[in-house]
């Protein structure tokens, strides 16, 4: 495949959208951002339908056997929508992170469990500085005592925490950090939701207890690369959500209309959504190509992950901030949801890096002239 997408994956994209549109609507959106854990069971079970759950998991781990490529086009069109779900969690963060660690028959059994829509998983990774954060970063201790471990501290910021079966998240060590799994309901585990930015992404606070935890076998490098997996995959839902934005912003400015003229024929309307669109489709390349590059097993994904993360954050940031401006004071409104865009813009943003540490790693990773 191309950077330009075949006549194959424009209908599967367009299938997915179609499906979507009709299925995550604006008021079953706001439904869930009042709710705890922001799942609609409905349609979760509808994702299993579509074997969505199953898209990036490989055939010989019993899966649907798509690539990265059809998988982040999943997420661009979840990212138009907002998608309140713990799809991203499960099926990116941590159904990709024990497809990266390998064969390993606990591993495959939690697998065939998410890929059905069974279980519900996460993961989290601390990050700092313009890379993957270190052993100081991590707030979790896991202890070996007679051949197992055992978690304990509290991680504050966990993508569905409060909901996922199971739970992979960073802990220090004897030896330095590890990746340790905790299958839930734990009695030492306690989950509390968490009020962030963005509504429509749930975070909690986990604590764990002395809580038995299976550890995972994953080195620095592997550690890396589970995580720049995560970027793309998120940089994908960026871009879909800078789309959206933009769209309803020339919608808009086609129908409301000032001094009997519509607002799109104004100058400084005309530059706001140019410079929204010029910023999209410099990051679509971008972000294909890290697709791509992703589909490639073992392929090198630190510059193409950081590229991706860095111009899909800009370009989704400047659509939605720009699509606030554009439909004046109801922009503002809880009512209209482009304040939902943009918290989500922004706290996308940061996740996994900032534009602004990414860029340094970036400049550390390229090779020098």
């Amino acid at each position: 495949m191309s950077l330009v997408l075949s006549s194959e994956h424009e209908d599967f994209q367009q299938s997915v959208r179609s499906f979507l549109e009709r299925n995550v609507t604006e008021d079953k959106t706001r439904q869930l951002v009042d709710s705890d854990d922001g799942l609609d069971e409905a349609l979760w079970n509808s994702f299993t339908d579509l074997e969505l759950h199953a898209l990036g998991v490989p055939e010989e781990m019993g899966g649907a056997g798509g690539s990265w490529v059809e998988l982040g086009l999943v997420l661009e069109e979840m990212g138009a929508v907002l998608v309140c779900s713990p799809f991203f969690a499960s099926t990116v963060l941590a159904a990709q992170a024990l497809r990266e660690l390998g064969p390993n028959n606990e591993y495959r059994g939690w697998m065939d469990r998410i890929r059905q829509g069974e279980l519900t998983a996460t993961l989290s990774l601390p990050t700092s500085g313009n890379g993957y954060g270190g052993v100081t970063d991590l707030n979790l201790t896991a202890e070996e005592a007679d051949g197992s471990f055992r978690l304990s501290g509290t991680d504050a910021q966990i993508i569905d925490g409060a909901t996922a079966g199971l739970t992979i998240v960073a802990a220090r060590t004897g030896e330095g950090r590890g990746l340790f799994a905790v299958e839930r309901p734990e009695p030492e585990a306690r989950a509390t939701p968490r009020s962030t930015l963005d509504p429509t992404r749930k975070v909690a606070s986990v604590s764990f207890s002395d809580v038995p935890a299976v550890r995972l076998e994953a080195d620095d490098a592997r550690y890396e690369r589970i995580l720049d997996l995560a970027r793309i995959g998120l940089a994908a839902e960026q871009l879909g959500g800078a789309r959206r934005c933009l769209q309803l912003a020339v919608e808009y400015a086609k129908d409301r209309t000032q001094h009997g003229q519509p607002i799109g024929s104004f100058q400084a309307i005309k530059h706001r959504c140019a410079d929204s669109y010029v910023a999209i489709e410099a990051a679509r390349p971008a972000v294909y190509h890290a697709l791509l590059v992703a589909a490639e097993l073992d392929a090198p994904l630190e510059a193409a992950a950081s590229v991706a993360k860095i111009l899909a954050s800009q370009a989704f940031t400047r659509a939605a901030a720009s699509s606030v401006q554009i439909h004046g004071g109801i922009g503002y409104t809880w009512e209209h949801p482009a304040h939902l865009y943009l918290r989500r813009g922004k706290s996308s943003e940061i996740l996994l890096g900032t534009p602004a540490n990414l860029q340094e790693r970036l400049s550390s990773c390229l090779p020098m002239r």
